[in-house]
């Protein structure tokens, strides 16, 4: 499974910046070529209905803002079933909802240096189901710009 990198204000064409296993490339010198362009898409894995956290997550958030770590998870996170830190979501045009950090306009990360584990860690492979998905239809409706939306409410 590869791990990746978004970098939010580069325009990237073909591989973003993997990490191989956790492995940093920089130290490793090692890249995956991927089959997905994260500054091409809208943020689909940014509206999941749940986006779970670690403590280490909303620690990582609260230094980020320099909050502490009760203030931060009040603001950023609430329990939702098993989950004791989820993200908490607003409202999106596209999703029905979405992570609270993405900004809804320009469809990325606001918080990318701080950014939860699962966010890191996200899709786990080579390639990305949505964004294979949504080249077909940008392909398919003659549309570079088409969302092929959910509702994640």
């Amino acid at each position: 499974m590869a791990k990746f990198r978004r970098e939010p204000h580069k325009k990237q064409e073909a591989v973003i910046q993997p990490v191989l296993f956790g492995w940093d490339q920089r130290r490793y010198g090692k890249v995956l070529s991927v089959g997905y362009n994260c500054s091409k898409c809208p943020g689909y894995c940014c509206s999941y209905p749940v986006i779970p956290l670690t403590k280490k997550d909303v620690t990582r958030l609260a230094e980020h803002f320099g909050l502490g770590f009760k203030d931060a998870r009040r603001k950023f996170t609430k329990v939702d079933g098993d989950e004791p830190y989820a993200m908490r979501r607003k409202a999106d045009k596209h999703y029905g909802r979405i992570c609270r950090f993405f900004d809804t306009e320009a469809r990325r990360c606001t918080v990318y240096k701080a950014r939860p584990t699962i966010c890191r860690e996200y899709p786990g492979g080579s390639s990305c189901g949505y964004f294979d998905f949504l080249r077909h239809e940008r392909s398919t409706q003659e549309d570079p710009a088409h969302v092929a939306s959910t509702w994640n409410k």
